[in-house]
């Protein structure tokens, strides 16, 4: 349950799977649904992100003190959960769910083009996956179609 929880949770946040495996409590807000990422990468990695509501339920679910995706384990919530044993968890629930090619990583790009699917600027976006330059988000997680239909372009030409 704590994988599937923790992929959700990429899926719903974008967030890297050191950020998920390091969040506490106390950096988590459901009464304002919002959760504090303390970043990994760079300043711009620390951000403050609004979860979904689907995201909110189904962390009231696992509502607890410490980690929010502690090691499973054990009982202990201020036990951290490893980043070898939590990737082969996560792993495990991706092929379960018949989708081998899936990583936490993979979750980052496919919430940054559902994003932009969305027509939500770029710098949102960066600023939601937590990076400092926009043209990071642009140039490796948003997909390039140069074959692609173009027409709507053409009528603003």
């Amino acid at each position: 349950q704590a994988a599937a929880d923790m992929i959700a949770f990429g899926a719903g946040t974008g967030v890297r799977v050191a950020e998920a495996r390091a969040l506490r409590w106390e950096h988590v807000s459901l009464a304002d649904g919002t959760v504090d990422i303390h970043g990994t990468k760079s300043k711009g990695s620390r951000r403050r992100l609004n979860l979904p509501a689907w995201l909110q339920d189904r962390l009231r679910a696992r509502h607890d003190v410490g980690y929010v995706f502690p090691s499973p384990s054990g009982t202990d919530p201020e036990r951290k959960w490893q980043q070898s044993n939590n990737a082969g968890a996560l792993a495990e629930v991706f092929r379960g769910a018949r989708l081998d090619w899936e990583t936490m990583h993979s979750l980052r790009r496919s919430v940054a083009t559902w994003l932009h699917e969305a027509n939500v600027p770029i710098v949102k976006i960066a600023d939601q996956l937590g990076h400092a330059d926009p043209g990071m988000a642009a140039s490796v997680y948003l997909g390039r179609d140069f074959e692609g239909d173009k027409s709507s372009l053409a009528e603003l030409l």
